[in-house]
């Protein structure tokens, strides 16, 4: 279940009256994140940056419209940016010694993992390469035997997402936590789902043909407590400085689909 190549633009539907102030309050909050280079001249848009994920001084290039997105290097997103930096600062999750298993990677992150010094890290994908072939609903491991969990931009793509959350809760040892994020549109608390659409119409619903939904905010949440985990919804970029967030480009600059909640979901087993 590696990343899909990027879609053609879409129209997307216009967020419902209810969400659309409260999404654009906070829409403005990460726009402001995102280009605190205009406000405080710390970063000029097209100087080079170090990329958290490989490690490279880059230029960052656009994708979907937004213009300082991947890394011409390793390929990250800002997504993947976030993430590497909330693991390495994270207290304990990349100790010596933590197991870990990661679906569908990205290359770039996996490359980064598997730099780390100790690391009982393994891969896990249905369809592409990886250590181990698993499918999220019936995951071929024992119960309790990993300590943390990657499922990064993934749920989106199981049809029983239920099981599947299931599944994850059932392999972590107590106190394990699963790191997730799936798209949220700002101001989206209820999820869009319809299993019996096709390709085409998934992709002008959902934006890509191998989505089976969009997520609402809350209600993603609602769906981990209801699989067992206490879960917290971390907003690591609003937490950072903007001139960290601005310097590596965390997080999505206005483009071509709509603002996502960048925030990260963290899925502990309790015990």
């Amino acid at each position: 279940m590696t990343e899909p190549p990027a879609p053609p633009t879409i129209p997307r539907r216009t967020l419902v009256l209810g969400g659309l102030l409260g999404g654009l309050a906070l829409a403005s909050g990460y726009l402001a994140l995102a280009t605190p280079w205009f406000r405080e001249g710390t970063l000029e848009p097209d100087e080079p940056s170090p990329c958290l994920v490989c490690g490279q001084q880059v230029v960052m290039r656009p994708h979907k419209g937004r213009p300082h997105a991947r890394c011409p290097s390793c390929g990250s997103l800002e997504r993947h940016r976030l993430l590497v930096h909330y693991l390495e600062h994270a207290p304990g999750l990349l100790a010596p010694g933590q197991r870990v298993l990661h679906f569908a990677p990205n290359s770039g992150v996996e490359a980064f993992m598997r730099r780390r010094a100790g690391l009982r890290y393994l891969t896990a994908d249905l369809y592409a390469t990886a250590d181990l072939r698993l499918d999220l609903t019936a995951i071929a491991q024992p119960d309790a035997s990993w300590d943390l969990v990657i499922c990064y931009h993934v749920l989106e793509h199981v049809p029983d997402d239920a099981t599947a959350m299931r599944e994850l809760r059932r392999i972590l040892a107590p106190g394990g936590r699963a790191i997730l994020q799936v798209p949220l549109e700002l101001g989206r608390d209820v999820t869009d789902e319809d299993p019996s659409l096709g390709p085409q119409q998934r992709l002008e619903r959902f934006g890509q043909e191998d989505h089976v939904r969009i997520y609402g905010i809350a209600d993603f949440g609602r769906r981990l407590r209801a699989a067992g985990f206490t879960v917290d919804a971390v907003d690591y970029a609003g937490s950072l400085p903007p001139q960290e967030v601005a310097l590596h480009h965390l997080v999505q600059q206005p483009g071509e689909g709509p603002v996502l909640d960048e925030r990260i979901w963290v899925a502990i087993r309790p015990g």
